[in-house]
């Protein structure tokens, strides 16, 4: 779940655990619902709060340590000793300075509340740091919400999840129906969301000897290289002045569709926040990629689902859906036609003719260069012509998806449509400047019947 909190605190914020212990005590403050649900939440441990806790953060103890939060009883009496990490480690005061401030006549306990990733690491080097101490860990117990154990004495320490403490604090606030506690809750819950995903969780054994996760990784950056390469090759993109780039959390290239660079290739990151794919097209950085102009353009991508366009914050991020279960010439051909997708969304390339009937069209593209020289080129797509067309005229045709290679010449472009009977179709873009050659072929290909009704049509695309 994202949260304003944990976006702010990702972009501006230098000491997160901190933040996180200071929203903690003011929810556990403000909110009685969740002071008692905090208190019923330890109650497996064996700890009886009869009054109230009051909570207080960063208040200092012996061989100046400061515990991130303490929790007292009515009587001013330490109960509850808080420590908050995420993937910081332990202090040299940490567990066994704080164990040493704990009452010894009164049950007390030192709790850490850590990332669910963390919590046997933590629990266990907590256990190992008591031991070398010659500090007594008996009774070790795990319920499905806390790691617990006694110390000694009416002394006990326990572990716990960020997780499964604010979803605790968070059901005790809708049920007392405290809407602002609840709201508070879910903040805090986004930050700590957002820190699961921009730190390095803890590595197993067998990740490091898994070959297959390291080949992987090289396919998926080999495989954004190739679907740059496909789709230049395509005419889809260029490019002219970008190099190939990498960057910290992937690789790919800066590609060139029309005045636009956008960067073409294996983004981990965006794929672990938004999912879909390890591929994206990423339209950053303004004013070469002007948000705004692109967010516009891809309404439709905005508005489809699943959603094929996502706004970074920054920027705007298109993912490339990728095949499954096939080889990988099919894979980069799938992409490239969804980057021929993009690039008409985006209306770079002029629309020279574009012909169709209910449920789709057929589509003949171009592109001028600064000498007045044009290319052009098809696209295709088979869900709408095996339903327009009859058997005879399907019969040979093959495929009846994909992108054509550039051509150079008008009647080379109009060769590329002839494998279609694209005259029979109705006319639903003519470019002005090619009005009458298109005309000409019509007359040349069709019947009278089939060339006055493009005629008449014609002047009104």
């Amino acid at each position: 779940m994202k949260t304003v909190l944990g976006h702010v605190a990702l972009q501006f914020v230098s000491d997160k655990e901190n933040l996180a212990t200071e929203a903690l005590c003011f929810i556990l403050q403000t909110s009685p619902a969740a002071s008692r649900a905090f208190k019923e939440f330890l109650h497996p441990i064996g700890l009886d709060f009869p009054g109230e806790l009051h909570f207080e953060t960063q208040r200092g103890g012996l061989d100046q340590s400061i515990p991130d939060m303490t929790c007292r009883d009515d009587k001013g009496v330490l109960r509850v000793v808080v420590e908050n990490k995420f993937w910081a480690g332990l202090t040299p005061n940490q567990p066994v300075t704080y164990i040493h401030q704990l009452p010894a006549e009164t049950p007390s306990l030192l709790l850490f509340v850590v990332p669910e990733a963390r919590l046997p690491l933590v629990w266990g080097e907590v256990v190992a740091r008591c031991i070398a101490a010659k500090v007594s860990v008996r009774e070790v117990q795990m319920t499905l919400s806390i790691i617990f154990a006694d110390i000694g004495g009416r002394q006990s320490i326990a572990a716990t999840s960020w997780g499964t403490l604010l979803d605790t604090l968070s059901t005790a606030a809708s049920a007392a129906m405290e809407t602002d506690c609840r709201n508070d809750i879910a903040q805090l819950q986004g930050l700590c969301g957002a820190m699961d995903q921009e730190e390095i969780l803890p590595l197993r054994g067998d990740e490091l000897t898994n070959l297959e996760m390291a080949r992987r990784l090289i396919n998926f950056s080999d495989l954004a290289i190739a679907i740059v390469d496909e789709a230049v090759s395509k005419g889809w993109c260029s490019r002219e002045g970008v190099n190939e780039t990498n960057y910290r959390h992937g690789s790919g290239a800066r590609i060139r569709i029309g005045n636009y660079t956008p960067w073409l290739g294996f983004d981990a990151k965006s794929w672990l926040r938004l999912g879909v794919s390890p591929i994206w097209v990423y339209f950053y950085p303004p004013p070469l990629n002007p948000t705004a102009e692109i967010r516009e353009k891809l309404f439709k991508f905005r508005a489809s689902s699943p959603q094929r366009c996502f706004d970074s914050g920054r920027g705007l991020l298109v993912p490339i859906f990728l095949r499954t279960g096939v080889e990988k010439v099919f894979v980069v051909k799938d992409a490239v036609e969804q980057i021929a997708n993009l690039v008409k969304e985006l209306g770079v390339w002029e629309t020279i003719l574009e012909v169709g009937a209910d449920g789709g069209s057929l589509s003949l593209f171009g592109k001028k260069d600064p000498q007045g020289h044009w290319q052009f080129w098809t696209h295709t797509d088979e869900t709408t012509y095996c339903e327009l067309l009859d058997e005879q005229d399907l019969r040979g045709l093959g495929s009846l998806v994909g992108t054509t290679d550039p051509v150079v010449s008008l009647a080379e472009a109009i060769g590329l449509l002839d494998r279609y009977p694209w005259y029979q179709l109705t006319p639903l873009h003519v470019h002005p400047a090619f009005r009458l050659a298109i005309l000409e072929e019509v007359r040349k290909r069709g019947t009278q019947e089939e060339f006055t009704a493009w005629e008449s049509q014609v002047s009104h695309c």
